[in-house]
């Protein structure tokens, strides 16, 4: 099944608008026990996805939202905090 309506792909957007297109049937998939990259290669065999496994897995985190898995970085006053309660503790 391809998309009812043309999705750019690379325009900003185009890889929320394949993943909400096919959410149901991925989670159907990923609760049948397929692992997120089975999924996303699924999903490009039928033409419905085109995005990055990158994309494809923050959608399927954020259930929708892109939901990054990398840990933010830490700002530099909670860096200091955590350098100064090391010090205090030697």
């Amino acid at each position: 099944m391809t998309l009812p309506f043309p999705v750019e792909p690379g325009r900003p957007g185009s890889a929320r608008v394949e993943y909400r297109a096919c959410k149901d049937d991925v989670e159907a998939m990923l609760a049948k026990g397929y692992s997120y990259r089975m999924a996303w290669e699924e999903m490009q065999k039928q033409g419905r996805v085109r995005c990055s496994y990158s994309a494809f897995c923050d959608y399927v985190r954020g259930q929708g939202k892109r939901q990054h898995g990398r840990r933010k970085k830490d700002t530099f006053n909670a860096l200091r905090q955590r350098v100064a309660a090391n010090n205090a503790l030697r």
